[in-house]
């Protein structure tokens, strides 16, 4: 089956497009609460890349902490360095 030009041009972005719009769907709160209403936690965040097994003193000198919805914590995530 021969696919034509254009569709082969355009096919990439349509699907970049839904993707984009089935993330951003998925991201905002289903159940109409605002982002202010929901619960915030304290996380560690890297703000350079960490190779494994870095030590510690790297560690805190590459990490900030933020605020974020407590939805998006990963299990284990760590919320202080000490």
């Amino acid at each position: 089956m021969k696919i034509p030009p254009r569709v082969r041009r355009l096919a990439p972005a349509a699907i970049a497009f839904t993707l984009v719009a089935l993330g951003a769907a998925a991201a905002l709160p289903s159940s109409g609460e605002s982002a202010a209403e929901r619960p915030r936690v304290a996380v560690l965040v890297a703000s350079a890349s960490l190779r494994s097994g870095a030590p510690a003193s790297d560690v805190a000198r590459a990490a900030e902490v933020r605020m974020v919805d407590e939805s998006l914590v990963a299990e284990g995530a760590l919320t202080a360095l000490d």
